[in-house]
């Protein structure tokens, strides 16, 4: 690769951008061994489940920015977060029965 002259210039020419190694397809051949397990689907189907609870903890809670420097105070603020989340969802199952 041949270093830049100017930063107008782009670092890709228009050919490398449009020619691909691999023929289009569907399924790419890097993900073919995983996507023809039975476990696959499985495990896509059970994912926005399991990742609810971050997705929440990034929007409500506002944990899109960690605002504290240090790992323990970060990780003290996530278990908190974490915390207040199950007892939401523990409150809206209870609700649900009732």
């Amino acid at each position: 690769m041949t270093p830049r002259t100017s930063w107008s210039t782009p670092a890709t020419s228009a050919s490398h951008r449009t020619s691909r190694r691999t023929p289009t397809a569907d399924v790419q051949p890097s993900t073919a061994g995983t996507t023809r397990h039975r476990g696959h689907k499985t495990s896509q189907s059970k994912r926005p489940r399991v990742e609810e609870p971050f997705g929440w903890m990034k929007t409500i809670a506002g944990g899109h920015q960690l605002r504290y420097i240090g790992r323990e105070r970060n990780n003290t603020w996530f278990t908190m977060a974490a915390s207040i989340y199950n007892m939401l969802r523990i409150t809206a199952i209870d609700v649900a029965l009732t």
